[in-house]
């Protein structure tokens, strides 16, 4: 809890800092909403709740702690964007490209990710209770302490993720692939995986006490550690 705590206040410190970003720019919101074209653009803390922007170009935007709740995304392209702190519950994001957006401490209860492309993004901290991304490109991503409880992410890509501490309570992980993914420390109370890749995932620390789905044939293209928790019957070789 301190970590996270300190985590999070040095991210916050260096957001609110001075010359580190200002609030919105009003030229800058009439512009998304008139053509959808806002690449770089200065949204920051902008108002945009429920706001339509399918397919619109958010690419490099400042987005941080802005309010998008049940905003339609759906297919718009936001590489590379900024989202930390952004308010984001029940958001549309279906299909849309996220590669390399940085989303630490977001809000994104409820929200919606199917086939979106999320490969590289920064998701730490974020809370993700009852996300549907089921079938999301998650690869490379770094979700480590993200609130992932109750969501979707059956076969979801998350190849090469980091998913250090994360907590996956009731999470579906059906078909999934976590090939070579960090899942240290992870919590996966009464989550699903089955089915999931777990080839050369590193599950050190990782709780499975409570899991459903897992087999010990997934274990074994694994490794861990005397920390990782499963159950009696379970085993699985040293890293």
């Amino acid at each position: 809890m301190a970590a996270r705590q300190s985590l999070i206040l040095a991210a916050l410190i260096g957001l609110l800092l001075p010359g580190c970003g200002n609030p919105y720019v009003q030229r800058d919101v009439d512009k998304l909403m008139a053509n959808g074209d806002c690449v770089g653009c200065n949204l920051r803390e902008a108002d945009l709740r429920a706001a339509k922007l399918s397919g619109a170009e958010l690419a490099e935007a400042d987005l941080r702690f802005a309010n998008l709740a049940k905003a339609t995304l759906d297919g718009a392209k936001l590489t590379g964007a900024q989202l930390d702190g952004a308010r984001m519950w029940n958001v549309n994001l279906e299909g849309a490209d996220l590669q390399g957006a940085k989303m630490f401490d977001a809000d994104l209860i409820w929200s919606i990710w199917t086939r979106a492309n999320a490969r590289g993004a920064d998701v730490r901290f974020a809370r993700l209770r009852g996300a549907d991304m089921k079938s999301a490109t998650l690869a490379e991503s770094d979700m480590a302490s993200a609130l992932l409880t109750e969501a979707e992410l059956g076969g979801a890509d998350l190849r090469g993720a980091s998913l250090r501490g994360t907590r996956l309570y009731q999470a579906d992980l059906t078909d999934a692939d976590l090939r070579g993914a960090d899942l240290s420390g992870a919590v996966f109370i009464r989550a699903n995986l089955e089915g999931a890749n777990l080839a050369g995932a590193n599950v050190a620390g990782t709780d499975f006490s409570a899991v459903r789905g897992l087999t010990q044939a997934q274990l074994d293209a694994a490794c861990g550690d005397e920390t990782t928790i499963l159950r009696h019957r379970f085993t699985v070789k040293s890293c």
